[in-house]
């Protein structure tokens, strides 16, 4: 709520009409930026920035490294992958950042799994488990 009489800290000589969610500073209609029912001032606005969407390969990379946790766990390798691609791809700036914490998820998922995979298939050659011996369990 503005209180009444209340100027905008960044133009004195007009009204306020709503407060900066991130800060509390008064504005006025030329310099309020709303993102998401949030009021931000225009300094605040250029911290917080848009919330960029994310991009689909790193939706589809996370899914990928999601399904080899499931059991499917060739899947881990091409989610890990295609994750390194959209953060190269993020950094280059050829893709919305706003994907970069789904294929970071992505790489991390995918790498476990596969090294788990790995480290499941030595211990079964270890103690001597053969597939077949696996298939008549």
């Amino acid at each position: 709520m503005v209180a009444p009489g209340a100027k905008c800290a960044s133009h004195p000589e007009r009204e306020a009409t709503d407060t900066c969610t991130r800060c509390g500073s008064y504005v006025c209609t030329a310099c309020t930026e709303i993102e998401e029912w949030e009021t931000y001032c225009t300094t605040c606005y250029a911290r917080v920035g848009k919330r960029a969407p994310a991009s689909t390969m790193a939706t589809v990379a996370l899914i990928l490294s999601l399904l080899a946790v499931s059991g499917c766990l060739p899947l881990g390798v091409v989610g890990a992958i295609l994750g390194h691609v959209e953060v190269a791809s993020i950094d280059r700036g050829e893709s919305e950042p706003g994907g970069r914490n789904l294929a970071m998820g992505a790489i991390y998922v995918g790498w476990a799994t596969t090294a788990l995979a790995v480290l499941l298939v030595f211990v079964l050659m270890a103690i001597g488990v053969s597939l077949a011996d696996l298939a008549n369990l």
